[in-house]
């Protein structure tokens, strides 16, 4: 299995020195599906914590959740992107299989997750096109991923976008005080950019050395 809850510590400092690297390093779950015919990360190019879609659920409208939230995923494979369903036993189809939440032209794609950026309950998708530049919000409208995918809820927020101009990009936890998700992205000029509204020119936080990073988290 490709998939597991963390990752491995860095080798930026002796192993043991945080309890934060040794949790990284032996407190591991991996992540696999009952049925094989539901195992699409084996050629995934992008898989994406995307937060909690279908979860915690009031089933029965006593304002108590009957049913428990866990962290759901993203997985691009080619053109097709699948939304999987956490759940208590680590398999990703324990409680329903992965849905289809979009296919066509994905694997033009670079996806973020923004949380709820548009504030009515469900999490959203950032998705950037690498060569023409668009960046997209995708507005999660259900539990079973509606609007994450395709659909109206879809909105181009922003321009240039592509590789050479921003080559890596990443949803952050509010960095500003409107209680909204950011985006942080370096620059082709090896400058580290925050997006405090999502689109607009961004505000250069950081001036050089950017371009020798190869991933955001």
């Amino acid at each position: 299995m490709a998939v597991s809850t963390t990752s491995s510590p860095t080798s930026t400092g002796p192993i043991g020195t945080s309890p934060f690297a040794r949790s990284c390093q032996y407190d591991r779950q991996e992540l696999a599906v009952f049925d094989e015919a539901n195992n699409h990360w084996q050629n995934a190019d992008q898989i994406l914590a995307i937060g909690d879609v279908d979860g915690p659920l009031d089933t029965d409208g006593d304002g108590t959740a009957e049913v428990a939230g866990y962290p759901d995923l993203l997985v691009k494979e080619g053109n097709f992107l699948w939304l999987y369903f956490g759940s208590a036993s680590f398999y990703l189809d324990d409680v329903r299989d992965p849905v289809l939440v979009g296919s066509g032209s994905w694997s033009s794609y670079d996806l973020a997750a923004p949380g709820d950026r548009t504030g009515n309950g469900h999490v959203d998708l950032l998705a950037r096109h690498r060569t023409n530049g668009e960046l997209r919000l995708y507005a999660g409208t259900g539990p079973s991923g509606e609007g994450l995918g395709s659909g109206p809820q879809s909105t181009v927020i922003g321009s240039g976008w592509t590789r050479s101009h921003r080559p890596l990009v990443t949803a952050v936890p509010d960095a500003g005080s409107d209680n909204k998700t950011d985006v942080f992205a370096t620059g082709g000029d090896d400058k580290f950019y925050l997006y405090p509204n999502i689109s607009g020119s961004g505000v250069a936080v950081g001036t050089q050395g950017w371009l020798d990073f190869q991933a955001l988290s």
